[in-house]
């Protein structure tokens, strides 16, 4: 039971196995960076890239401050962090929360980090020199994880990644649980600084100037409730936690899955809407509905529409809202059957789409310019987006029910609730 020094060997366990992970976690941390650096998109300004460093001799000063890159907020509080904490203090930080978790949840916490460590001090020639608790931490994880043999040796790194994309981590071999720990870190990376950066966007629109008309209410309403949408949001993906359970599970393994969630996000979303499934085309349905014909300004037509508009904005932060911290796309962290999927599977995109067809008016061309063309374009562009929400249910149904028997449980339980409730309705008719 002890190692030779009077100390609990699981002790020296978690000491041995959180050192491996510090390593682990400084490397994917320079990876991360790297990547950010590289990518454009990072570097864009909040006008899509306008105004390129060799292209500003006429641009305005007021223009110059609004091309202040998108993620700035984002990379500030990474910054603060480093420059208040310094890399000593983060790196003992981490290495007391490292510790933390395999006490209190065993040798499984966070072993992505673990073996991206083991495979630095086995591409240096480390491990022989590793202490014997080392090799003892590595045993207990790799016989947690359900591995053969327990070996300090790792797996080239072509075996690696040809199994990167496993799906669940239950059982499976390191490779597998390398390819989890990567597809995690892309989901918190991409998600995580978009979702804090739409909270930093909205913020300022929380101070109240009072209301002139039904349509500034409307707007300070508007940008609270997806405030509140955000912050959840942003949590869920930067606090993967396995002390509350909110760690990632299982990662969307398919391609068709994360295509089709990438689609509906920043920048790819402008990108599809702009250059083909364009759907707003039209005059703006406060506009449509401030004319003198349908009430002006302060109209009841109009405040019922918002208000209607509102609501669904309300049922669709309460989605978000009943997932805690547990909130993210293309992963399993948990199965939520209550608030709004008590009704449906997927009631924040059946909100989400009325809502956009609600501000839209598809089928009405406000326009007045182009006969009976436009309002069918629009129409169409706005079901194929519907189809690609679609087939994110689909393949989300697909990875759920690959991983965990009690959604498929559930998915039973609200079939049968929707047959039962049809039933009742064909009967009383």
């Amino acid at each position: 039971g002890d190692a030779g020094n009077g100390v609990p060997l699981s002790v020296i366990g978690a000491i041995a196995r959180a050192s491996v992970k510090l390593i682990g976690l400084g490397l994917s941390g320079a990876v991360i960076g790297a990547v950010y650096w590289v990518l454009p998109e990072y570097h864009s300004s909040v006008m899509s890239g306008v105004f390129a460093e060799d292209d500003r001799r006429d641009v305005s000063e007021e223009e110059k401050a609004r091309s202040v890159p998108y993620y700035h907020n984002f990379f500030r509080i990474v910054r603060l962090a480093l420059d208040t904490a310094g890399p000593r203090g983060i790196a003992l930080a981490a290495f007391s929360y490292f510790a933390l978790v395999d006490v209190v949840r065993g040798a499984q916490g966070e072993d992505g980090f673990f073996l991206v460590g083991h495979h630095v001090l086995s591409a240096l020639g480390l491990t022989r020199v590793l202490p014997e608790a080392a090799a003892v931490a590595w045993d207990e994880a790799m016989s947690m994880m359900g591995a053969a043999g327990s070996t300090m040796e790792c797996a080239p790194i072509h075996v690696l990644c040809s199994f990167w994309w496993e799906g669940s981590t239950d059982g499976a071999p390191a490779c597998a649980w390398l390819g989890h720990h990567i597809l995690s870190l892309l989901v918190t990376c991409f998600w995580g600084p978009l979702m804090f950066c739409y909270l930093c966007e909205n913020l300022p629109g929380l101070h109240y100037r009072g209301f002139a008309s039904y349509m500034d209410f409307w707007r300070y309403a508007n940008n609270m409730i997806f405030t509140v949408d955000v912050c959840f949001a942003a949590c869920g993906y930067l606090l993967p936690d396995r002390l509350v359970h909110s760690h990632f599970r299982s990662v969307e393994p398919s391609a068709l899955g994360w295509a089709v969630a990438l689609l509906c996000y920043q920048p790819f979303f402008h990108m599809l809407t702009d250059k083909y499934i364009d759907y707003t085309r039209n005059r703006p349905w406060s506009e449509w509905l401030s004319s003198p014909e349908h009430g002006g300004p302060e109209g009841m037509k109009l405040k019922i529409w918002g208000n209607i508009i509102l609501l669904l904005q309300v049922a669709f932060a309460w989605c978000t809202m009943s997932f805690g911290v547990r909130y993210s796309n293309v992963s399993f962290r948990g199965v939520v059957t209550t608030g709004p999927y008590y009704f449906t599977k997927h009631p924040a995109y059946i909100v989400k789409l009325l809502a956009f067809a609600m501000i839209s008016v598809p089928w009405l061309d406000l326009r007045g310019n182009n006969g009976y063309g436009r309002h069918v374009r629009n129409c169409c562009t706005l079901l194929i987006l519907a189809f690609i929400y679609r087939w994110r249910a689909t393949t989300e149904e697909w990875h759920l029910s690959s991983m965990s028997s009690e959604y498929i449980a559930y998915a039973a339980e609200i079939d049968a609730r929707h047959s039962y409730w049809l039933s009742y309705l064909t009967w009383s008719n």
